[in-house]
């Protein structure tokens, strides 16, 4: 799992703060699902960390195939 690095949903004054601590929780909540499962922070991005550090959701890819594979 990769998290973004840049609390974009805190720009929201009114819910945004909230938003990113319930965001937050669910992804630890996702985390807790597996024993193999690891969290990754791509620290330059916010929400499209695919297009803003493609990089690393490359990694994070590769390794998820990588142990598929075996």
């Amino acid at each position: 799992m990769i998290k973004h690095g840049k609390p974009y949903l805190a720009a929201i004054p009114t819910y945004g703060p909230r938003l990113e601590q319930a965001w937050s929780a669910g992804q630890r909540a996702w985390l807790a699902l597996s024993s193999r499962s690891t969290l990754t922070t791509a620290p330059r991005s916010g929400h499209y960390i695919y297009l803003e550090q493609p990089e690393v959701a490359i990694k994070a890819i590769r390794r998820v195939t990588s142990q598929a594979a075996g």
